[in-house]
């Protein structure tokens, strides 16, 4: 249980940068952006997949891995938007910027072509 913990503390401090910030793992492939785990298009917090780990090592006795996801669960919960489920910013802003671009075509004398 002893290296569980030690491992954990060391990769909760080594490998995350604080609130707002991407792991200094921070993979982009498959679900992932930027280290940030996404399902449908909400971001699911650390915490939220190693607290279930946790509870399952612990009544398989594996005791490295529970003290882990422990360390891991009580790290990702000391953010102040632990409990907050967000949308893929990625989408909003692109979304936003498509709007945008529609809303400046419409409106902008420039962009009409003057057919003779």
């Amino acid at each position: 249980m002893l290296v569980g913990v030690t491992v954990g503390i060391i990769y909760a401090i080594v490998g995350f940068r604080g609130q707002g910030n991407p792991p200094r793992l921070a993979c982009t492939c498959g679900p992932f952006k930027e280290g940030m785990l996404y399902y449908r298009g909400m971001h699911i917090h650390h915490w939220m997949i190693y607290s279930p780990i946790s509870l399952l090592a612990l009544l398989l006795r594996v005791w490295d891995v529970a003290a882990f996801c422990t360390i891991m669960t009580m790290q990702g919960l000391t953010y102040s938007d632990a409990f907050k489920i967000q949308g893929n910013q990625g989408n909003q802003e692109n979304q936003e910027n498509q709007e945008n671009q529609e809303n400046q075509e419409e409106t902008d004398p420039e962009s009409f072509d003057l057919v003779i």
